[in-house]
């Protein structure tokens, strides 16, 4: 799972710097550099925090995070569930 990575990329999305996303996830700069660098692992006050700002799921911000290596036998990722997230992600309507 490439958690780190994906909590970056959704922030970028967002169009926030890494001290004011920290401010609104209410953990600061300096912690939310460590999550996203995968030095410290997101607790589930984090990550709801995420949902709350973004507007998405805590399940939708852990989907997105799944690598293709793990999802590789999921019959429906290619064709379903990838483009979807990435319109998600995107922010576009589907």
């Amino acid at each position: 799972m490439e958690l780190a990575k994906t909590l970056k990329r959704l922030r970028l999305r967002y169009g926030s710097s890494v001290n004011d996303f920290g401010e609104l996830l209410g953990i600061g700069g300096f912690c939310l550099r460590l999550i996203e660098d995968g030095s410290m692992e997101p607790n589930n006050n984090v990550l709801e925090a995420y949902s709350g700002v973004l507007g998405i799921k805590v399940s939708s911000i852990l989907l997105i995070a799944e690598t293709k290596e793990e999802l590789k036998n999921e019959p429906f990722y290619k064709r379903w569930l990838q483009p979807l997230m990435k319109r998600i992600a995107l922010g576009e309507k589907f």
